[in-house]
């Protein structure tokens, strides 16, 4: 029936420091449909449609406001985490990762991304146990977040 016979529903819940909703379900009201989402980015507003979960970038039509790079996940880890990070126009991205004392270790990603919300899985299977930093620089825009690899 709706939202106080409304045909939108805002819900707003906490998820503490966490940077990536591990899942989403949307039950429809007056039907049996159930929307699934997997890896939602949090902290933005989403316009889903029912029935339109078969591939969550086509029914989820949010563009971030601003950049953003978050926190890795889980951290520590070993030998994978999760990063993601928010574009709010396309343009040359690059994230690399750097010992502390400032050399280049790897390269993760370099290239013209697409706006959006981007979430890649790092193996870092290839370097030391220690305490690392990434940067992602993209349009102007540069931000450094530390991770430690526990082997």
């Amino acid at each position: 029936t709706g939202f106080g016979g409304q045909n939108s529903l805002r819900a707003h819940f906490g998820l503490g420091d966490a940077t990536i909703a591990d899942s989403v379900e949307v039950y429809w009201a007056g039907s049996s449909t159930v929307d699934k989402f997997k890896d939602v980015p949090v902290d933005q507003f989403m316009k889903i449609t029912e029935g339109q979960a078969s591939d969550i970038h086509e029914s989820l039509s949010a563009v971030p406001g601003q950049f953003v790079l978050n926190q890795n996940y889980p951290n520590p880890f070993n030998p994978t985490t999760k990063i993601s990070y928010n574009l709010p126009f396309a343009a040359k991205t690059t994230l690399e990762v750097f010992s502390l004392n400032g050399q280049k270790v790897m390269t993760v990603e370099q290239g013209v991304k697409s706006a959006g919300f981007n979430t890649l899985e790092l193996d870092a299977s290839a370097l030391s146990s220690g305490v690392y930093l990434y940067r992602l620089s993209s349009g102007g825009f540069s931000a450094v977040k530390k991770f430690i690899l526990l082997k």
